[in-house]
């Protein structure tokens, strides 16, 4: 279902002709999707391949004196490292060349290299890095697939799926054997850098969101609650202007949904459970 398809089904569901696609349906739609994905507890899945791998080079710990420059050698395809303070530094990869800033407690940056060159540190002020290191491999074209030079792989969810929204259960191995050693932190997971094994991850989804520009675009849903949608919107989109019309077409969702879930498979209710109780 899209966009416009849904629009002219909601139209038809009140008294006054056609709606416009403007803030408060948009509003209602993407309440109606969070509520059909929460309802459901839609999944997704994410494999994340063991990167065992030895760095070209590591610099444990390097402390820049204020008002320094200092340069190292970049080789292999990409690089690693953790900065604390506030300073600068440029990159130089063949033709290529680029500075940036930083100021933070502890800070990772890495990036991808063509041909290899130098790192050159600068800064009014002393600051510290840590674990500088360069590897010769492209695990992908996703720049969190770096290892950093540390004894933990730190990734975040939201930077590798675009639909995170909480662990649904732990990290297990391809057999489905609980991985103790992968650990969760908030929308993080960290991996130990020599596990061996890859890591399954079992997430919640969030859905997708829709806008007014693409009007021919599907909308991200749940598998067979296309015949839902239009009543649950309605049932928001009317409940200032005909507050009895969007009590019915509650009432008329609740029902089908009932129906609906009687012919579906449930997910397993999550074995995982943060302190703060977002998942």
């Amino acid at each position: 279902m899209t966009v416009k398809e849904l629009l002219s089904e909601v139209s038809a569901l009140g008294y006054d002709g056609a709606l416009e696609c403007d803030e408060a349906f948009l509003c209602a739609l993407e309440r109606s999707k969070r509520q059909l994905f929460s309802e459901r507890r839609v999944v997704g899945t994410l494999v994340i391949p063991s990167r065992v791998t030895k760095p070209l080079g590591r610099i444990p710990i390097y402390r820049h004196p204020s008002g320094e420059r200092a340069i190292f050698p970049l080789s292999g395809v990409c690089y690693s490292f953790f900065v604390s303070g506030e300073g600068r530094y440029t990159v130089v990869d063949g033709d290529n060349k680029f500075t940036r800033s930083f100021n933070a407690a502890r800070e990772r940056h890495k990036g991808f290299l063509s041909s290899g060159g130098s790192i050159i540190f600068e800064g009014q002020f002393a600051f510290t890095v840590t674990d500088l290191v360069c590897f010769g491999s492209r695990f992908s074209d996703n720049v969190e697939d770096i290892p950093d030079g540390g004894s933990k792989r730190l990734l975040d969810m939201t930077e590798l799926v675009g639909d995170f929204h909480s662990f649904v259960s732990y990290p297990t191995d391809s057999r489905g054997k609980r991985l103790p050693e992968v650990t969760l932190d908030g929308e993080r997971i960290s991996i130990p850098a020599d596990l061996k094994e890859d890591v399954y991850i079992v997430y919640k989804r969030t859905p997708k969101r829709s806008f007014a520009e693409a009007p021919d675009a599907q909308i991200d849903l749940p598998t067979g609650c296309e015949h839902l949608l239009a009543l649950l919107v309605a049932s928001y989109v009317y409940v200032d202007s005909y507050p009895e019309l969007a009590e019915l077409y509650g009432k008329r969702y609740r029902e089908a949904a009932e129906e609906e879930k009687k012919s579906r498979v449930s997910v397993p209710d999550t074995s995982y459970r943060d302190t703060d109780g977002w998942a």
